[in-house]
């Protein structure tokens, strides 16, 4: 049981820096080219 709560813990921090990345990449895209340039998927603006 201990390692697929490390393997499920380990998940979670990639899933956490993936999402901080992405947020990131979407915030500088923004300040580029303006706002509603780029959004998530699914996003209502």
């Amino acid at each position: 049981m201990a390692i697929k709560t490390e393997e499920k813990t380990g998940e979670d921090k990639l899933t956490i820096a993936r999402n901080k990345n992405l947020d990131l990449a979407i915030q500088q895209i923004a300040k580029d080219y303006g706002d509603g340039a780029i959004m998530r998927l699914g996003d209502e603006k």
